[in-house]
């Protein structure tokens, strides 16, 4: 199930391009809470989430001159969010290698992943355990196609990746996926 908002009038995002406030800030409450969630199942943290949508809507907000109204602004909002995400998650993952001397090996066991019905499954606390534990290459993607709904043009767009990759992104995770939870059990 995915969180819909309504669309903002072209009118609102050109008058937030001319720096007025008040339209700027009807796009943060349009957005602010659907973002939000998808940054917490992004990262994994409301503490990360928080400083996240933060830095997502200082970005849009520098940024906005540059959309073209007749643009899907979700798309373009959550590809900047997506890419801060990314951006922060990538440093952390620096950060926490630096700290860590140990190497994780990965099990090398083949698992079917065809049986497994993501979409039908989202709200599961095992499939929901298992989504946290994905590599962020592959959690942004699912999160996105089969939380948040989006289609595979538009996520292609916001990662800026063809449809192939994503495809691809999308079975790898799914395998993954498939594992966590042959794992879990």
């Amino acid at each position: 199930m995915s969180i819909q908002t309504r669309t903002i009038p072209a009118e609102t995002i050109e008058r937030a391009k001319k720096g007025d406030l008040f339209a700027f800030e009807e796009i943060v409450a349009e957005f602010e809470k659907p973002l939000w969630n998808y940054l917490v199942r992004l990262s994994g943290s409301r503490d990360d989430a928080e400083d996240l949508i933060q830095d997502t809507f200082v970005k849009v907000y520098k940024h906005i001159k540059t959309i073209d109204p007749s643009k899907n602004i979700k798309s373009w909002i959550y590809t900047i969010a997506t890419n801060t995400a990314y951006d922060y998650l990538r440093k952390k993952k620096r950060e926490a290698l630096v700290e860590l001397d140990d190497e994780h090996e990965t099990n090398g066991d083949s698992v079917s992943y065809n049986s497994i019905a993501i979409e039908e499954n989202m709200e599961s606390k095992d499939v929901a355990a298992a989504i946290e534990r994905l590599d962020a290459l592959y959690k942004g993607p699912i999160l996105l196609y089969y939380k948040d709904g989006f289609s595979y043009e538009e996520i292609a767009q916001m990662l800026s990746i063809p449809i192939n990759t994503l495809k691809t992104r999308l079975s790898r995770a799914k395998k993954q996926l498939a594992t966590l939870l042959v794992n879990y059990q």
